[in-house]
């Protein structure tokens, strides 16, 4: 269970890193060449406010903890030698 729970606040974190970088090279970006049309508009599609950013994170990582636990409890009832026989 640990495991699950690990991976889901991994991938959360590391798409949480991802979006941030984008969001730091796109402000980068127009720092260096201007307030250009284009990147502004990649600067409303892409950068998102650090608040609304970590609200989401938390969200995601909270809101999959009750979906792993009701699949442990799905899979614990099944007996293990029941689940590794074949049909």
């Amino acid at each position: 269970m640990i495991l699950l729970i690990g991976e889901v606040v991994l991938v959360s974190f590391s798409a949480f890193l991802i979006v941030f970088q984008l969001s730091i090279e796109t402000i980068g970006l127009i720092g260096y060449f201007g307030s250009s049309a284009l990147f502004q508009q990649i600067h409303s599609m892409v950068v998102i406010e650090a608040g609304p950013m970590f609200t989401t994170l938390v969200y995601i990582v909270i809101l999959q903890i009750p979906g792993l636990l009701l699949a442990q409890a799905r899979a614990m009832k099944i007996p293990p030698m029941q689940a590794l026989r074949e049909e």
